[in-house]
């Protein structure tokens, strides 16, 4: 049995079924690419850009500080929900290394032919029927994390866990996948490499309603999902 933190358990029991759209590369769009640049643009902060080795747009605020997706950041994961079907893309906070996201691009100066110079990675929502154990009756305000102490996600648990709430495990994760499994809100989910969702160096996701993320190789100490108003 793998170690889960408080408001959270693993689920056993039942198998069942469950219609979600999954995010999977596709071939980068340039088009696409510079209307989420455009989007993000629309925001009264400044954000540093870059392009990670897995084709991740990766968004950071200029000035040090965590990030708030219902506050000075709604903006920006506003627009990575709607173009999750574009687009690759990630924030993090800038408040624990802001020496080096000093030296990423200006937002401003970043166009979408130059992210695709960099790798960045298209992305497409497909709709599949997911297969998982259920237990008892889901209820509200809650959402779906697919751990796996190992890098890959070739052999993940599934838990559901509590809406901001945050989760702990003792043992650090090497790959997850989140799922926002409501059908009209949309959701973060942050993780971070340290334990008690705190220290200031989180990354984000932003879900769509009935989606769930890619599997993602990262260290994880700790997690939490919110929903975005």
């Amino acid at each position: 049995m793998r170690a889960v933190g408080v408001a959270a358990f693993l689920v056993s029991g039942c198998l069942g079924a469950s219609e979600i759209r999954s995010m999977v590369t596709k071939p980068y769009n340039a088009t696409e690419a510079k209307d989420f640049l455009d989007c993000v643009s629309g925001s009264v902060e400044s954000y540093k850009v870059k392009v990670e080795d897995d084709g991740t747009v990766l968004m950071k605020p200029s000035s040090p500080r965590s990030l708030d997706d219902n506050g000075r950041d709604k903006v920006l994961f506003d627009c990575m929900s709607e173009h999750a079907g574009m687009l690759r893309t990630a924030a993090e906070s800038s408040l624990y290394s802001p020496e080096q996201t000093a030296l990423l691009s200006d937002l401003s100066s970043v166009s979408a032919e130059i992210l695709g110079s960099l790798g960045a990675s298209g992305q497409a929502m497909v709709s599949t029927t997911k297969q998982r154990r259920e237990i008892g009756t889901r209820s509200d305000g809650t959402y779906n994390f697919y751990p796996d102490l190992d890098k890959g996600c070739g052999s993940q648990d599934l838990v559901h866990a509590k809406i901001a709430i945050c989760n702990v495990v003792s043992r650090a994760y090497q790959c997850f996948q989140c799922e926002n499994d409501d059908s009209s809100k949309t959701m973060s989910c942050y993780v971070w490499p340290h334990h008690n969702c705190q220290k200031g160096d989180e990354r984000g996701y932003s879900l769509p309603p009935k989606s769930i993320t890619p599997k993602i190789d990262r260290s994880t100490f700790s997690y939490i999902g919110n929903y975005i108003k």
